[in-house]
């Protein structure tokens, strides 16, 4: 749970620094939750509209040769209610430290 709150801040602070950065961060985290590897959503994504990468992200899944019949999220396994635990508290601890400043700015 301390490591969730720190990875949380550090993700606060680096939307007031860098948005684009912790933006490519947090939904790289999002994917990688979701079971898939780091390197799923690169920078060069975030120039395209998101209907592009959905689009693209089934056959990426293919190329890659990954194992789909298994969701990390799912909440009937042990692992995936403490993956799914630690996502909740992600969000809840990042959310709440970010200035409001930067949520407006968020839009």
């Amino acid at each position: 749970a301390a490591q969730v709150k720190q990875r949380a801040s550090e993700w606060a602070e680096l939307c007031g620094r860098d948005p684009r950065s912790a933006l490519l961060l947090v939904l790289g985290a999002c994917l990688e939750l979701s079971g898939l590897p780091g390197g799923a959503l690169v920078e060069a994504d975030l120039e395209q509209e998101p209907q592009a990468f959905i689009r693209e992200l089934p056959q990426w899944v293919k190329d890659q040769a990954l194992e789909t019949s298994q969701y990390p999220l799912l909440p009937s396994a042990k692992q995936g209610r403490r993956t799914v635990s630690n996502f909740e508290r992600f969000w809840t601890a990042g959310l709440g430290l970010l200035a409001p400043r930067d949520l407006l700015q968020s839009r």
